[in-house]
């Protein structure tokens, strides 16, 4: 068998084959055997050889950024026998990670998001050999630790494939072979792993990278991240195909007959030049609203009632921003015993539900302010199993529940009885969420499935189905049309109400995805999950626009204030933490309060956006949630003992 040349120390790849071997007897001897992608790769590296030491960085961000391009750099080599031995991939592995550790750390930010990949196809093609299933877990217990941090569900999994036959049956296996993790790198730190790789001849490595890795370079130099580990694990779609949906028009306003409109003697002006001003502003607004697309979603029309609540919220709400911070009040659920899973609070401030594992949902009303009655909660029992979820109607009059009994439960807050029970999924409903004009609601399930329903019917309308994983939340869009989903796969979808499609398909998080929440325009969406971030959305460029941290745990509740300019955010660490999501924090906050050690040095891993971090007594914040006039509840169940988060 032929070995591979190595190149000189510090020259490109492919640089010296010439010195060695006749190109043109090669190549001729490769076109002979049918090797055509050998051929290929050995006739651009040929190439690169020819070209100045800086060509490669000559090159154009659009040609970089195409995935054959990157491939081209990567050239895939034979399978010799002494690059398939156990040992070399020890080695190979080993080494690589120690280079990547002693980089500097500009670079080191970029390239510690490759191990995780490297890592898991080593592990894996040493497990597809039988003759290496020893070496594979030798492998596997040397290197898993320091992967923990940020995987553990997926290491644990990787942890319980013991034979080939396994890993074929495997569904997160089955995952990272047929996908590619995506990462994005600068245009540097790429030359430089490239350039290591080639001069240590390592082929495995290089061959993973070329086959697993999907690399998009970008013509900028690293920027520092905090820290974080970042790259796109497999979604269940090619890097193509997620680039198709992403690419798909989507209207994220909101549309005309959803708006509350004022009333005439509110809008009379006082002079006859303000009437003729405002004639040509109401034409204008008409023409505005011809030109927009129409809903494909049925609005049942505003009651009164709800309409003049509306309006009177929209003159009396509080204006936010990051000088001007909102009230906040907390409400606790003392002597839970941990049975407490969820505690909802509606837009209104007047009714607070908790879920509990005893299959019960208990009702408070809480706009009696502190006044101790027999009727202040009442028990709605119905579910045969834990209650996992809940969501009120936008007048508060209706109630939705989610169970571990496969059914959604439709509640009146004023009778305190169940109305409905809606049976579809087949597994635990893990979230349910009702839409902005109270008429629809979406369930998410353990089936890997959300399902969109109607009040008045039994049946679902719709079910979208293609995410790899349990759907753990469901959020509905401002306007209706579209519904966002979040999985255990990590990752994000939009879906089109009216087709069932999918609109968007967003990856990034590290852990599995537990919340959702629009801004009020409709415009972003923010995410949070296991892996302690909280990733920004812009739902028209389908890029992502920020990384929130400083959450010391899990996030499990997000909101947009009314007006979009502050982001609110609780989970398990037992803080609520306010962030700047307009980018124009300037003012002195607790930024730089919250992101320091004890000794006062600032800690790289918090967020400039960052402006209030609010502790809570040992209680685990649930739900957090702006009322249309800007005042910020939150609530959550008080957890006895240490707290085991410290914020």
């Amino acid at each position: 068998a032929m070995t591979q040349p190595t190149a000189p120390s510090g020259s490109l790849p492919g640089a010296g084959l010439s010195q060695e071997i006749n190109p043109n007897v090669l190549l001729d001897y490769l076109r002979k055997r049918g090797f055509r992608l050998t051929e290929q790769a050995f006739r651009t590296e040929f190439q690169s050889a020819k070209q100045p030491a800086n060509a490669l960085a000559l090159k154009s961000e659009v040609e970089l950024e195409n995935p054959q391009q990157v491939a081209n750099f990567i050239s895939t080599y034979p399978n010799t026998s002494e690059a398939i031995d156990s040992k070399n991939y020890f080695k190979q592995y080993s080494e690589f990670r120690e280079w990547i550790f002693a980089s500097l750390d500009m670079y080191q930010q970029e390239l510690v998001s490759l191990l995780y990949p490297v890592f898991v196809h080593c592990y894996l093609d040493l497990l597809s050999k039988p003759l290496y299933k020893d070496e594979a877990e030798r492998f596997f217990k040397q290197f898993f630790k320091e992967h923990e941090e940020y995987h553990e569900n997926d290491v644990h999994q990787l942890q319980s494939i013991k034979t080939a036959d396994q890993m074929k049956e495997n569904e997160l296996a089955i995952n990272y072979r047929k996908y590619q993790f995506s990462v994005e790198i600068s245009r540097f730190s790429f030359e430089l792993m490239l350039s290591f790789l080639h001069d240590k001849n390592y082929l495995i490595v290089l061959a993973i990278l070329n086959r697993r890795v999907h690399f998009r370079i970008i013509n900028a130099r690293p920027t520092p991240n905090g820290g974080i580990v970042q790259y796109n694990p497999p979604a269940g779609k090619t890097e193509g195909e997620k680039k198709d949906i992403n690419s798909k028009n989507l209207y994220w306003g909101l549309y005309d007959e959803q708006l509350p409109k004022p009333k005439e003697k509110e809008m009379d002006l006082s002079d006859s030049e303000d009437k003729k001003k405002g004639k040509k502003e109401s034409k204008a607004v008409k023409t505005e609203v011809k030109k927009t697309e129409r809903s494909s979603v049925k609005f049942p029309a505003l009651t009164d009632r709800l309409e003049s609540e509306y309006l009177e919220d929209l003159n009396n709400r509080a204006k936010l921003t990051s000088i001007a911070l909102p009230s906040v009040c907390f409400y606790t659920a003392f002597h839970t015993y941990e049975g407490m899973n969820h505690m909802e609070l509606s837009s209104d401030a007047s009714l607070a539900a908790g879920c509990f594992a005893d299959s019960s949902v208990r009702l408070w009303d809480i706009k009696k302010k502190g006044r101790r009655e027999e009727d202040d909660c009442a028990l709605l029992r119905g579910h045969s199993g834990p209650v996992f979820n809940a969501s009120f109607s936008p007048d508060s009059q209706w109630l939705l529940t989610c169970s571990e009994d496969k059914s959604v439960r439709l509640w009146n807050t004023q009778t305190k009885t169940n109305l409905v029970c809606y049976k579809s999924h087949n597994y635990p409903v893990w979230s349910v969420d009702f839409s902005s004009i109270g008429y629809y609601f979406a369930s998410s399930s353990h089936d890997r499935t959300a399902r969109l329903w109607s009040t008045d019917q039994v049946n679902p309308l719709r079910i979208f189905a293609g995410h790899l994983s349990d759907v753990n939340c469901v959020k509905f869009h401002p306007n209706c049309n579209y519904i966002a989903t979040g999985s255990s796969d990590k990752s994000i979808r939009l879906w089109d109400v009216n087709t069932a499609g999918p609109v968007r398909i967003f990856t990034g998080h590290l852990g599995s995805v537990n919340v959702l929440a629009f801004s009020p325009d409709g415009k972003y969406l923010a995410s949070a999950a296991d892996d302690n971030l909280i990733m920004l959305w812009n739902l028209a460029t389908s890029k992502k626009v920020a990384t929130l941290t400083g959450h010391k745990g899990p996030v499990w509740s997000l909101d947009f204030s009314a007006e979009g300019t502050l982001l609110a955010s609780g989970g398990s660490d037992e803080t609520v933490r306010l962030w700047d999501v307009t980018g124009n924090n300037t003012a002195e906050n607790d930024a730089e309060t919250e992101g320091t050690n004890n000794n006062g040095s600032p800690t790289p891993s918090t967020s400039k956006e960052l402006i209030k971090t609010l502790p809570t007594k040992r209680t685990p914040v649930f739900q957090v949630k702006f009322t249309r006039r800007n005042l910020l509840m939150a609530a959550g169940a008080y957890r006895g003992g240490e707290s085991q988060v410290q914020p």
